[in-house]
């Protein structure tokens, strides 16, 4: 034992600053406000589900944005990991408490896994040390990288990646010495991959691609060998974690991409951008000198010029670095990556983070190293210059520990001044049997109204209701259009089912009287929302994508069709075998067709009380009502009594997924997808008693079958290999670097794919087009990498502009496209003419190709496509009509796209 401490002492330390650091969580009760708030919830549903032996992978989660099945998605080792340390514990600890202490022990032991892992890769034992103490001084502008503020209550408390991030190292080492024939047994590699395969998917992809990079460079010996081990690898873990990645796959078109995520986490901000910040410390050592961003460089330079393990983590940092850029910069070259659509290219980070700290260590090595040839004196004097900057590199985490036990401490504070109050609240709540709670909006009110110390919305699914308001994740298909929610619209209260309003007490302001009154907060019953069914027609199909619904489903929300009972069916793979009044194609957002239908009544956005006219329920449900509800009851099987006045669809307000179940009946019938998200089935005139749950496939518990065989079939195989006397000693696969494949794998590779793009690519956005010439240019980015927004509208891509005067931009189009189309907008600001508008124009070849559109101050954006007819230059134009110096305009050409 004292042999042991002599050895790892600097890896003790590490973890029991760490473990000290974290301890203000774990001893102190509070309601997180980050993404630890979901993992809890689902953790405490996976419990229940357990002791009610229901399924606890794969069930619908109904408490945020109308509901969504997230472990069908969303890894779920951690949590399942946290509800049985619940049920083991006899729930004397409460979830919240256990899932701090085992943040504190992951924390804890990421020193050892790094030092561990750069063992296993071949590196020295003091790189190896250097590694592990460093392993989280990392501190980053981005707080998604494997650093504290990505981990704790001062920060996202992402803890999937934490756990994944303990996982990913090893499954690296492992996989390296099984592909180089150093390590013969499957079992173990493999139990490591499935680990990480459920704790963190994008662990998984960073992983493959290293994997493959190695072995097309050729650092993992000779190919033939170590691809049929990496294939035996890759097959046997597809084959154990194919009940979780297969319908993961199949089902990902029902798996949102949300507009209100930032378009830097999605595309990436561009390679300048990474460049900069990485040699500025911003990337390793945010707020503090770049001690660490300059051992990184070293190590980078140093492994180059080594071996094969420490070329390989260079090669990893590299292209972890290059795919971080992401979008912004490479474009449409990435879609050769697999499922490039769906990955947020800002996660890139952890690669860059873990190799650049194993790079850290190799470079602090090298001068420890290099220190062995000094005399005494400047040896001793040199190790106490690299004692004091290893020091001063945890003067950072020491600094944010302090930052994150005041934050605990003030939010232990409000829990406990309110936790007597806040329950009976809750509880009294709990009594009413709410569908959906309204507590405001996350970036209005609802964040000024706590409840337990903490914001409403993030309290109250604590108790198992379901709210309004907040999006912790983007994934549900309603999730985006529940943020622009309006609780002054019957038809919004009623399409969300949103039962009760959740606030401040002011009867005057909602116009209600309040249901549950406690100091000086209330809960209001709303004359809408109370059911969670409704009998609706569906005389319009939308088939579109995932990617395309979001626009036409926008438009039909601000239309008179909710109100009407009239809802948009959406076939995101072969439509219905009927007949429609309409059918919408949703090709890159060309939506236009269902504009006209807005002529037919617009609303007044005016606020007013729920209970004044001209909203009320019952002059609501008698002027547009198909049918009525008799009779319904919500859990795991929801059951309705209809009655439909003539053939219709009975909606069921929670979101789709192919996953669902539907009997009518008694007969089992397929349900489809309505706007803006929901489900439904069809059901002829007359009453109808109706079921829905959620029940994934036979099949799935089939392929769950194949993790145990995939187990026991590897343990019996390693059983034999040992038997036969076979073990990584005898193998003669060693490894080495060859430069042909690398120069082809860097060069050739990425040429064929800019020939492929320059021939095969004959559709881009305007703003990847360098312009030719422009008479204004003010705050125009280089480089979008932040959504454009006309009004509440969020758009990809596009051209914007603040002026008022005229603004002309001029493009080169090599006779490449032949149509041009975008949403057009002029948002006014500062002291405008009632009557100020902006001119917008199109021209080809120095001719018109568009009538003028004159748009006023409106803040929708209107919809144009014109013919280019292969046109050599283009022109877009913006002239603001009666400007002064104190009016400027906000000009967005919105989705540019040229075809």
């Amino acid at each position: 034992m004292k042999k042991v401490l002599c050895s790892y002492w600097p890896l003790f330390l590490a973890s029991i600053f760490l473990l000290v650091g974290t301890l203000p969580e774990v001893c102190s009760p509070f309601v997180d406000v980050n993404d630890s708030n979901l993992h809890q919830i689902s953790a405490t549903t996976a419990a229940e589900r357990i002791i009610n032996f229901q399924n606890p992978i794969d069930f619908f989660m109904p408490e945020w944005a109308c509901g969504f099945p997230l472990f069908g998605h969303y890894q779920f080792l951690p949590q399942l990991v946290l509800a049985v340390l619940y049920l083991i514990t006899l729930k004397l600890f409460s979830i919240s408490t256990l899932y701090h202490v085992l943040v504190a022990l992951l924390l804890s032991a990421t020193p050892w896994v790094y030092y561990y892992s750069s063992r296993l890769f071949g590196f020295s034992r003091i790189a190896s040390l250097f590694a592990g103490v460093l392993s989280l001084t990392v501190f980053s502008i981005s707080g998604f990288g494997h650093e504290l503020n990505a981990y704790l209550a001062f920060g996202t408390g992402l803890f999937t990646q934490l756990f994944g991030m303990v996982v990913f190292p090893l499954a690296l080492g492992f996989s390296w010495r099984w592909a180089r024939g150093e390590y013969s047994k499957l079992t173990l590699p493999l139990m490591i991959l499935i680990a990480m395969t459920v704790s963190h998917v994008f662990l998984v992809y960073l992983f493959a691609i290293n994997i493959a990079l190695w072995w097309a460079v050729g650092l993992l010996g000779s190919r033939v060998s170590s691809a049929k081990k990496l294939i035996a690898l890759a097959v046997s873990s597809v084959a154990a974690t194919a009940f979780f990645l297969l319908p993961m796959v199949l089902n990902s078109p029902y798996h949102a991409s949300s507009r209100f995520e930032p378009l830097s986490k999605i595309n990436g901000n561009g390679l300048q951008w990474v460049l900069e910040n990485l040699v500025h410390g911003n990337l390793f050592d945010s707020g503090r000198l770049p001690l660490l961003t300059g051992l990184v460089l070293i190590g980078l330079v140093i492994s180059i010029r080594k071996g094969a393990p420490h070329i390989a983590i260079a090669i990893s940092f590299t292209l972890s670095l290059l795919l971080f850029a992401g979008r912004t910069t490479w474009g449409s070259l990435l879609d050769f990556l697999p499922m490039a659509k769906d990955l947020h290219f800002e996660r890139f980070i952890l690669g860059m983070h873990y190799f650049g700290v194993v790079l850290s260590g190799i470079a602090l090595s090298w001068l420890w190293s290099k220190f062995q040839n000094y005399s005494v004196r400047k040896r001793r004097l040199s190790y106490l210059v690299v004692l004091i900057g290893v020091l001063g590199l945890f003067y950072a985490p020491f600094t944010y520990f302090i930052e994150n036990r005041k934050f605990v401490e003030t939010a232990t504070i409000r829990f406990k001044a309110e936790a007597e109050n806040s329950s009976r609240l809750l509880n009294s709540v709990l009594l009413v049997n709410p569908n959906r709670i309204y507590a405001g909006p996350r970036n209005g009110w609802g964040t000024k109204f706590p409840l337990n110390g903490a914001p409403a919305y993030f309290s109250i699914p604590i108790g198992g209701m379901s709210v309004i308001g907040h999006l912790p994740f983007g994934w549900s298909l309603p999730g985006d259009f529940t943020l622009t929610f309006d609780p002054f619209r019957w038809e919004e209260l009623d399409l969300y089912a949103v039962s009760h309003i959740f606030s401040w007490r002011d009867d005057s302001y909602w116009g209600l009287s309040p249901l549950l009154s406690k100091e000086n907060r209330a809960v209001y019953s709303t004359p809408a929302g109370g059911s969670m069914f409704r009998v609706v027609d569906t005389p319009i199909l939308l088939k579109a994508n995932k990617y395309t619904y979001w626009d036409s489903t926008y438009e039909w929300l601000k239309s008179p069709l909710p109100k009407r009972g009239q809802f948009i069916q959406v076939a995101f793979d072969s439509p219905p075998k009927k007949s429609f009044a309409l059918t919408i194609e949703a090709v890159s957002r060309l939506h236009q067709k269902i504009v006209f239908l807005n002529a037919h009544g617009k609303h007044n956005r005016v606020r007013r009380p729920i209970y004044g006219k001209p909203i009320l329920a019952d002059l609501f449900s008698q002027e547009f009502s198909k049918g009525s509800v008799l009779d319904e009851s919500v859990g795991e099987t929801s059951r309705v009594t209809v009655y439909a006045q003539q053939p219709s669809a009975v909606l069921f307000k929670k979101s789709f997924h192919p996953f669902w179940r539907a009997r009518v009946d008694g007969k089992a019938i397929k349900p489809f997808m309505v706007s803006p998200g929901f489900l439904a089935v069809e059901v002829s005139e007359g009453e109808h008693v109706v079921e829905f749950y959620y029940r994934p496939p036979w099949w799935k518990w089939a392929l769950f079958m194949l993790l145990p065989l995939s187990v026991i079939v590897t343990c019996i195989r390693d059983r034999r290999w040992m038997r036969h006397g076979k073990d990584a000693n005898s193998t003669k696969d060693m490894a080495r670097v060859s430069k042909i494949p690398l120069y082809f794998f860097v060069l050739a590779i990425p040429a064929a794919l800019i020939m492929a793009k320059t021939v095969f690519d004959r559709s881009t956005t305007i703003d990847r087009l360098p312009p030719v010439g422009e008479r204004l240019r003010r705050n125009e980015p280089t480089k979008q990498v932040e959504r454009i927004y006309s009004g509440q509208i969020p758009f990809d891509s596009g051209l914007t502009v603040t002026t008022n005067k005229q603004w002309v931009k001029i493009f080169r189009l090599h006779k490449r496209y032949e149509s041009f189309e975008a949403w057009v907008s002029a948002v006014p600001i500062g002291s405008c003419e009632e009557m100020g508008s902006v001119k917008f124009e199109i021209f080809a070849d120095n001719k018109r190709i568009s009538r003028p559109m004159i748009i006023d101050k409106t803040t929708f954006p209107k919809y144009v496509c014109v013919p280019l007819n292969s046109a050599e230059m283009l022109e877009l134009r913006a002239t603001p009509l009666r400007p002064t110096n104190s009016c400027f305009y906000k000009i967005t050409w919105a989705e540019g796209a040229l075809r």
